[in-house]
């Protein structure tokens, strides 16, 4: 089987740091892959040489077998690689369904026609997962009564979506959002207990509805 995505001997240095020395991984089709370590042992770093966030300084990505640059985070996309950073920022003015696309509008689609699509299969993707929220909504109107662990629940749920939406098989969402085949998770903080910055079992659901799909792969860290 030719793995989906590889890292070859993959080394990064910042001055006076080598974060990155000759890493080398595979990811298959249907498979989870976690990198664990300690804070500055180098995991975001290789992570976002994966999206096009840095460049390594030796070695080499390969997608599909074969050899890639990932020089911006646009060619991680069109390569199907996505990535849930973890940190981000969203704008509490914007409507759910408008914090959804932020960042993704093609040149050939109006704003509000891609927001509708989106909108139409996010409402869709949430009534599968279980909840149901108002997307046509200013953001800040849905957070506003929620305590603060659902509040970032839901956040993180909004980011998952993009990747997910396209795997709906709505070939209206395709052209907009587009696919997703390995989808990054970074340090995404899971605790259990009463403390959860996300509970499990929330991230549990989402993560079976990605792995649910044969041609998504997973990275976490």
């Amino acid at each position: 089987m030719v793995p989906i995505l590889e890292a070859r001997n993959v080394t990064k240095r910042f001055p006076g740091v080598l974060a990155n020395d000759s890493v080398s991984f595979s990811l298959n089709e249907g498979e989870i892959l976690a990198f664990l370590g300690e804070n500055g042992a180098g995991k975001s770093t290789l992570m976002n040489i994966l999206y096009g966030l840095y460049s390594q300084d030796e070695g080499e990505i390969a997608v599909r077998g074969k050899p890639v640059e990932i020089n911006e985070p646009d060619d991680a996309i069109e390569l199907g690689i996505g990535m849930v950073h973890q940190h981000f920022q969203l704008v509490p003015v914007f409507t759910v369904a408008e914090n959804i696309v932020m960042g993704t509008e093609p040149t050939r689609f109006s704003f509000s026609l891609k927001t509708m699509g989106i909108a139409a299969g996010a409402s869709a993707l949430l009534f599968f997962l279980g909840g149901i929220f108002a997307l046509e909504g200013p953001l800040q109107w849905l957070l506003a009564g929620l305590a603060g662990g659902a509040a970032i629940a839901i956040l993180y749920g909004f980011f998952f979506l993009l990747g997910l939406l396209s795997r709906l098989g709505a070939r209206l969402y395709l052209p907009i959002v587009g696919i997703v085949s390995v989808a990054i998770l970074v340090a995404l903080g899971l605790t259990v207990g009463p403390t959860a910055r996300i509970p499990l079992y929330i991230f549990l659901a989402l993560l079976f509805a990605f792995v649910s799909y044969p041609a998504l792969r997973v990275i976490t860290t």
